[in-house]
């Protein structure tokens, strides 16, 4: 699989490929893009609901049909300049998907739960305590 082999051998670890794209969105290359990311596009109809998901599925869309256009035409995904191309592709969907899943979890648990606060310690299941609670 492509994810695997682009950890295996541009990372050392899983551990630091998620540490290169949590760099990369919070002060690196990526970071610029993120509120673009956690919302919905100018033609949305609405900023929440059903059709933000369904804007992200087209800006998905539409860079997989780039990324695999090559490969229909007798491609090799494995190595040389399409490899560095899907994995650069691979790279920013990853990231795209990542912020835009907490948009989303951000907002159903919002409405569900309060705005949660973030202790400092994360071993403590208690750190996570709603903001009606902290009041």
């Amino acid at each position: 699989m492509l994810v695997e082999k682009h950890v295996k051998t541009a990372f050392h670890n899983e551990s630091d490929f998620t540490a290169y794209l949590i760099d990369s969105l919070e002060s690196g290359p990526l970071s610029m893009n993120r509120t673009q990311w956690e919302s919905c596009f100018p033609n949305a109809k609405s900023p929440t609901g059903i059709e933000c998901i369904n804007e992200w599925a087209v800006d998905t869309n539409q860079a997989s049909c780039g990324a695999w256009a090559a490969y229909a035409q007798g491609g090799d995904l494995g190595r040389g300049e399409q490899y560095e191309r899907m994995s650069r592709i691979m790279e920013l969907q990853i990231a795209k998907g990542g912020v835009r899943l907490a948009a989303f979890l951000n907002a159903v648990l919002d409405k569900k739960c309060g705005r949660m606060d973030y202790r400092s310690s994360r071993s403590n299941s208690n750190d996570f305590r709603s903001s009606r609670q902290l009041d």
